[in-house]
């Protein structure tokens, strides 16, 4: 329940980790495994393999009682991650640029957790799918980022590129609504797609960031396909 995808236990998972030569630097922890308050098994694996970053994935609060709320809880997340010898993170997606008071709720995320328990992984394409220039964003929280997620994103996409144009509000967004308007068809293979990566890589490297990671939500083509594309395009950037 708490492997995060190895589907081992921790002796298992850590021989095959070592079999493999991969290294695991960061993990999500899942919303609803938050939400139930059923945090420590899951950092105790974490550490255990060797992760320095664990993270919450996303967050869904429908209220700014509920976010400050959700921020405290972040927090002593962070504080069982210190005590770990790691450190958590927030990672975005497009909802975390809603307006809150007038403020995005990341910016509120950022304010109400603590520098010295919470780092920040920046998504750039929900960051670029919320209306936003990623680079802006990367300078905006430079001193909590220490990690990357890129995407790409197609030429074409559902209706515009700006969800909450398309949601016709910046107010907070449930699950439901995000999910209705995230669709395959605005997903591509990293480098295929119209996303400045390598701005995007250039800052990072300016900024002294660890690790992107490269992900993909949805493709046409089958997985290790689409990881081949990508890694092949990737390839041509400079800075990686």
């Amino acid at each position: 329940r708490y492997n995060n995808g190895i589907g081992l236990d921790v002796r298992e998972g850590k021989s095959l980790l070592k079999e493999l030569g991969v290294t695991v630097f960061a993990a999500h922890l899942n919303y609803l495994l938050f939400r139930e308050e059923e945090i420590a098994p899951f950092l105790d694996y974490q550490a255990e393999i060797g992760v320095w970053s664990p993270g919450l994935s996303i967050m869904f609060p429908e209220t700014l009682d509920e976010l400050l709320f959700e921020c405290e809880r972040i927090n002593r997340t962070g504080e069982m991650c210190r005590e770990r010898g790691m450190k958590f993170h927030y990672h975005n997606h497009s909802h975390e640029f809603a307006l809150v008071d007038g403020k995005y709720m990341m910016d509120i995320i950022m304010e109400r957790t603590d520098p010295a328990l919470v780092d920040f992984e920046l998504d750039t394409y929900w960051a670029y799918r919320a209306g936003l220039d990623p680079l802006e964003v990367m300078r905006r929280y430079k001193d909590r980022l220490v990690l990357l997620h890129q995407k790409d994103c197609p030429e074409t996409v559902v209706g515009d590129r700006d969800l909450f144009k398309n949601m016709g509000s910046r107010d907070l967004v449930s699950q439901e609504t995000f999910m209705a308007y995230k669709h395959a068809e605005d997903f591509t293979e990293v480098g295929t797609g119209i996303m400045d990566i390598q701005a995007i890589i250039d800052l990072g490297n300016e900024l002294g960031l660890k690790y992107m990671t490269l992900e993909q939500d949805f493709s046409r083509y089958p997985e290790l396909e689409s990881i081949a594309i990508s890694k092949k395009e990737f390839s041509r950037f400079k800075g990686i």
